[in-house]
């Protein structure tokens, strides 16, 4: 699968030429705090692909390993300059550790939540940004979910997850490392909400002979629709995952008059 890079390439939906102020470029992410080759090449990785928004997982920052603010930093090595991290856990010597965005537009506003059940396992996080290009405003969201055996605090935080989206009124993006794979019970959860069948089906990580557990997915199908998506083998060992990017056609009604 991997020796032809043509292969790479899932086309799930072509329509035509689109025109260029309509097309939204998402990336997801796990970044495995930048610990196989350092957040250079995690930046490297993003600025090849030209994303417009990426949601990252497992972002360390001012700890030993990653002693400056991460997000930060990653936004200005890649140029997406507004960014925003979603606190997770403290670690113990020092720093913290979460999920983060990063952003071509200006993040008109942003959310963050922990999620999980104290106690059972170390907290995880949600949150989401809203962002406005040409007059289109999405949500672009972010979680990583538990990575235990057991189902059980995955479904939980799913649940969590689809209550605190359940008024946004614009159409959104959830991108994330679910530590599930399309037929088990917290993806087909999300698939309630979020369509998730346009999300590649190759492998996102090597473990276990290589699994699909890292997805882009989106609500609702009348205001979103794919052009393309892809797993980028290309990038390597940058982590211990592979991105995903997905290219989004803003199908809704526009909003021209409201400030970029």
């Amino acid at each position: 699968m991997k020796g032809i890079l043509l292969s790479l390439f899932l086309i799930v939906t072509m329509t035509g030429c689109c025109p260029k102020d309509c097309v939204l470029r998402t990336m997801t992410y796990n970044t495995y705090s930048g610990r196989n080759a350092g957040i250079e090449a995690i930046a490297e990785v993003i600025r090849r692909n030209d994303p417009d928004l990426v949601a990252l997982q497992e972002v360390e920052r001012f700890t030993e390993l990653n002693p400056g603010d991460t997000p930060a930093i990653l936004a200005a090595m890649t140029g997406l300059k507004y960014h925003t991290f979603i606190h997770a856990l403290d670690i113990r010597s020092g720093g913290d550790y979460g999920n983060a965005i990063l952003s071509k537009y200006p993040i008109m506003e942003e959310r963050s939540f922990r999620i999980g059940t104290p106690g059972r396992d170390y907290m995880r996080s949600f949150g989401y940004v809203r962002i406005r290009k040409k007059g289109h405003e999405v949500c672009f969201a972010t979680t990583h979910l538990d990575h235990r055996k057991d189902d059980s605090l995955r479904i939980a935080q799913v649940r969590e997850i689809l209550r605190l989206t359940e008024n946004i009124d614009i159409p959104v993006i959830l991108g994330g490392d679910m530590n599930a794979r399309p037929e088990e019970a917290p993806v087909r959860l999300l698939a309630t909400k979020f369509n998730v069948g346009d999300s590649p089906a190759e492998p996102t990580t090597d473990d276990d002979g290589g699994k699909t557990i890292d997805y882009l997915m989106y609500a609702p199908g009348t205001a979103l629709e794919v052009i393309s998506s892809m797993v980028d083998y290309v990038a390597g060992q940058a982590s211990d995952h592979y991105p995903v990017l997905v290219t989004f056609k803003l199908t809704g009604p526009a909003s021209p008059a409201l400030p970029e």
